[in-house]
């Protein structure tokens, strides 16, 4: 899945940590590591490519890493934890820290999670109405993410984006119009603008809704190219065995959605709408 997602966000090799050869000991006298384990400093020549206008992601990406590489511990100690440094670092043009972060929920229906005798695939093991009951909970404070949240000093922001209203059934259907989809994307837009005007140095992205990982999927099959059967898996269901018919009736649903428009669009927004 994040290879299929790097190819819309940027090279592939910008997401994978590449094998990296042990680095030898620096040499009496060398002065790099020094400055990169500095406190607050850039380090190892961080600090022009950081502060760059024209330097690349990737090009931040990389130096970081050589940053990162040069700390006192052995190289890649801390595993993913690395790579996803580097990424924040590079997005925030830094060598990474988060002092402020926030966390934006968003939430809403999907038409393909209603029920059959109301149009839609029931597409879940759970019936559409405990979207509301999550988003109450999230409202109320006592939800997984809430006490997560309040756990690690993170700010929870919860957006409706379309409870109780929702989307149309996407395989029989065009789940949304244009004007509804650039209304959702300016929803959250002007959420993430406020956070961020606001002090947010770090934004974690989540959803709710019965149903997101049946459109998730289609999603992942439109922009990508690939199959429903690569993209699928059982998603939320009521017992921890897993079931393989569940995943046959997802594939289904995306197959009959797909179905709809063999020959994608050449803006991503239709696809989006669909």
């Amino acid at each position: 899945t994040v290879g299929l997602w790097s190819r819309f966000v940027g090279k592939p090799d910008v997401f994978k940590r590449e094998e990296t050869k042990t680095k030898a000991p620096s040499p009496p006298g060398d002065e790099t590591q020094g400055e990169a384990q500095e406190e607050g400093g850039t380090g190892g020549g961080c600090g022009g490519i950081m502060l760059d206008p024209q330097a690349s992601f990737s090009d931040k990406y990389d130096q970081l890493m050589k940053h990162i590489d040069g700390l006192c511990k052995p190289m890649g100690a801390l595993g993913t934890l690395e790579d996803w440094a580097a990424r924040l670092g590079a997005l925030q043009g830094k060598v990474p820290a988060v002092s402020n972060p926030v966390c934006i929920v968003f939430a809403g229906d999907h038409g393909v999670a209603r029920a059959i005798e109301d149009g839609g695939e029931a597409c879940s093991s759970f019936p559409q109405a405990i979207t509301k009951k999550i988003l109450m909970s999230l409202h109320e404070g006592w939800a997984g993410a809430c006490v997560l949240a309040e756990a690690n000093n993170v700010k929870l922001r919860v957006v409706d984006v379309g409870v109780g209203t929702g989307t149309r059934n996407c395989a029989v259907e065009a789940a949304m119009s244009l004007g509804e989809v650039e209304a959702a994307i300016a929803a959250a837009e002007d959420a993430v603008v406020e956070l961020a005007e606001a002090g947010h140095d770090a934004i974690v992205l989540g959803e709710i809704g019965i149903g997101n990982t049946t459109v998730s999927s289609l999603l992942l099959c439109a922009l990508s190219g690939e199959s429903p059967e690569n993209c699928c898996d059982q998603g939320a269901t009521k017992t921890k065995v897993p079931d393989p018919q569940v995943v046959r009736k997802k594939v289904a649903i995306i197959k009959k959605a797909l179905a709809r428009f063999p020959e994608y669009a050449s803006s991503k927004v239709p696809r989006v709408r669909e």
